[in-house]
């Protein structure tokens, strides 16, 4: 078995098992057991079980924040500096949607962030907020620019409010999409991502312009 393969199959394993068993739940053993390799495999492609969380997590996560990146670059290049708010929380939330659109892994990763951000442990949830910190930054930066009068202690507290959401939103999809049924019956085009994220939008704008 190639280098290359066998990390991935142990990445895949450790994914698949702490989405369905839990981070704490899930010891090296099961790992290894799942993807067929030994535990010095584990150590010799990722020096130990904290960093193989943070490739779990980086892996999917890199990516899609990437992406947000250069939403936010184009925005800020934007001919005569035309940006809303929505415009913002739009190219922050899209590429999430996308990513559950395209890759079947995502209701998985949705289920470990968000059970990773709910837990006591902070294992999880440090990564994830290394990860946001300069896409939170940027998006801080973009909206200061549609509200220059707002305080910039504001603009966070409001961005928070934001990430906090869709947070709750992660973890929701991922239950939904695995079958739980988390937001119970209903208008279908409500409970598909889609119409999740418009009416995540919608609300956050709502709270973002809130006056001053």
């Amino acid at each position: 078995m190639g280098a290359d393969l066998t990390r991935k199959r142990i990445l895949d394993a450790a994914e698949q098992l702490f989405a369905a068993n839990g981070f704490h739940r899930t010891s090296l053993r099961d790992i290894t057991a799942r993807a067929g390799v030994n535990i010095a495999s584990v150590n010799y492609h990722f020096g130990g079980r904290q960093a193989l969380v943070r490739a779990v997590i980086e892996r999917r996560l890199v990516p899609v924040n990437q992406e947000r990146m250069r939403r936010f670059k184009a925005l800020e290049a934007r001919e005569g500096g035309q940006v809303t708010v929505r415009d913002i929380l739009v190219a922050f939330v899209e590429p999430s949607v996308t990513f559950l659109a395209t890759d079947p892994a995502a209701p998985m990763f949705f289920g470990i962030i968000g059970q990773g951000m709910a837990d006591p442990d902070e294992t999880v949830k440090n990564i994830v907020i290394e990860q946001i910190r300069p896409v939170f930054d940027q998006m801080a930066l973009l909206v200061s620019r549609v509200f220059p009068e707002m305080p910039q202690q504001l603009v966070q507290l409001r961005l928070h409010c934001f990430i906090g959401a869709f947070a709750h939103w992660m973890r929701l999809i991922g239950m939904e999409c695995a079958g739980a049924a988390a937001f119970g019956q209903g208008d279908r085009q409500i409970r598909s991502p889609e119409g999740i994220m418009a009416e995540l939008v919608r609300f956050c704008t709502a709270g973002m312009e809130a006056p001053l």
